[in-house]
Order: C-alpha cells, then structure tokens, then sequence
C-alpha cells in the first residue's frame, strides 16, 4: 500500500483506534493567492440561500494545483435543528468548473443521523452534484467507516485528507487509509486538484439563528474550535505543506466568526444568535485596562 506523505499521519495528541443545494459557485473559490495585507476575511453580508435553506462557512480555501489536502479538525456535538447540520471539513475540487469535489470531516446532521452526534463525513460530488449514500466508496480500513459514529472523539481532534495515487482519491482517516473513489467514478476528468478548501459550514432552515457552528463559541473566544496543521500536497510532492498564506472567507459574520492563530491554523464558529456577537464594552483608562491585540479584517478576494 502506499506510503502517507508526512504530516498525514503526524498526531499531536494520541486518538482511539433531502440532497443539500448546488453550492458551487465561481465566487466561493479562492484567488491564486491572497496579498499579505489580507489575511483576514472577505466577507459576506448574508448567508447564500436555496429553496432548502441557507449556507453558512469560515474557513479557509487555497487555488493551486495539488493532489492532497490535509488538516486537523477538532470534533464538536453543536445544536443543529432538523432539516440543518453542522460540519467541519477537508475538501478538494477539481475539473472544468471546479465542481468535481470530495470531501471528508465531521457532521451533526439530524436528517441523517438522528442521534444528535458527530458521524464521519465522507461524500463526492460529480458535476456539482452530491452523492449521498456509498456512492463507490471503497473501504479500505478494518477499524473505522465512513458515516460511523464519532462521539468518542468529541472535545478531541482528528486527522482527515485526500490523496490522488494509483488512480484513485484516497481518504485519510486518523493514522491509516479509510478508503477510496476511483478517478473514473468522474470519466477521469479529477485525477488533480484545483482547490482545496478547510472550513467549518452550517445549513441554516427554519429559524436561521438556530444552528451552532464549531463548538458554538466565536472566534475571538480562546475555546472556540479550531482546524489546524493545514496543509496541501503538490502534484509531484511527496509532503503535506503548510503555507503562509490562505485566503480566508466568512459568510453570514453577524452570525459566525473566524481568526487565524498561525500559518496553519484558524479558530472559527458561533452559536448563531445575534446576542452573541454584541461587542464587549470598550477598555475603561480610569481602570488600567488595556486592549488585546486582533487581527485586522480587510478585504480579500472570496474563496
């Protein structure tokens, strides 16, 4: 079997053994590379809503050639309404239109999994369309499955990422291969990545206020959840790499929030109520306090 690109199977703590809308949209994808005078979010003012409901993400997203994306995403059990969900996820688009795209993480999706837990997140998508079920997934590990779930790692992080080899997207999962889709699953039109994209995302129905994203902290709280050791593998790479530089994108920010921590890490999420988004007071001089320092948010171009 083929060998992890390092960083694959690097681990900073030691773990246990209705179709969604089309949201493939030319402005969701990142720039070649974002300037360094913007390294905070562009942002939205309002969620990208369908028929079925409204989408909602922070995170991060990168335009460049690749054949493997990786991360570290902290589990989570947020509240998600009937009908919505909450997910973290490592996703790789590629083809004509970038709408050839597979995806892996974490989701607390009601429609699917009743039990309000995480479950394993594995899913493709061929021409912008979404394939719900095994969809030619192939397994591959004898110790964890796509869609099982992951309630023993909540308040932990797991590993997860794609690799292009031998024909196929292979999916990571915590230390070993979870499985594979074969390339000719999209008539051999993904066999390379053209964008991969980290980011935490909420489908909003009903009462929009009503789903958390994360561990339903904002960003700016220093227990917010976080994705981390983000990095990409080069077509011809042997090695995950963390860059300096990702274009950062928030959508819907009087509802949710991001903050980079560090090249290859970012805190994101909210509860998704308004209330918890009114600013603190200002520092007051005649009590000696002194203001933090933030990260600025100017504009960048959308992801």
């Amino acid at each position: 079997m083929l060998p992890p690109p390092s960083l694959f199977a690097a681990r900073r703590d030691e773990g246990p053994e209705v179709c969604p809308p089309e949201r493939v949209r030319a402005s969701e994808l990142p720039v070649e590379l974002a300037p360094p005078a913007q390294l905070g979010a562009a942002v939205d003012t309002s969620p990208d809503c369908e028929p079925q409901g409204c989408w909602a993400w922070a995170g991060w997203g990168d335009r460049r050639r690749l054949r493997g994306a990786a991360a570290s995403l902290e589990v989570h059990a947020p509240s998600a309404p009937p009908g919505a969900h909450s997910s973290a996820e490592v996703v790789i688009r590629g083809g004509p239109a970038f709408s050839d795209i597979v995806e892996i993480g974490w989701t607390v999706a009601p429609r699917r999994h009743p039990d309000g837990q995480p479950h394993l997140l594995v899913q493709r998508w061929v021409d912008g369309q979404p394939c719900e079920g095994s969809c030619g997934f192939r397994p591959w590990s004898s110790a964890h499955a796509a869609g099982m779930s992951l309630a023993p790692w909540v308040g932990r992080a797991i590993r997860v990422g794609w690799l292009y080899a031998e024909g196929r997207w292979w999916a990571w999962f915590e230390g070993g291969w979870l499985g594979y889709y074969e390339a000719q699953l999209w008539d051999g039109r993904f066999v390379e990545g053209s964008v991969a994209q980290w980011f935490g995302e909420v489908l909003l129905t009903g009462d929009r206020r009503a789903t958390a994203m994360g561990n339903g902290l904002g960003a700016d709280n220093p227990k917010a959840a976080r994705i981390f050791d983000v990095c990409d593998v080069p077509p011809a790479g042997e090695s995950c790499v963390e860059r300096p530089l990702r274009t950062a994108r928030i959508s819907a920010p009087h509802l949710y929030s991001i903050r980079r921590q560090t090249p290859g890490a970012f805190r994101y999420g909210g509860s998704g109520t308004l209330a918890d988004l009114t600013p603190p007071r200002p520092p007051s001089s005649t009590s000696g306090e002194t203001p933090g320092a933030t990260e600025t948010s100017g504009a960048s171009p959308p992801r």
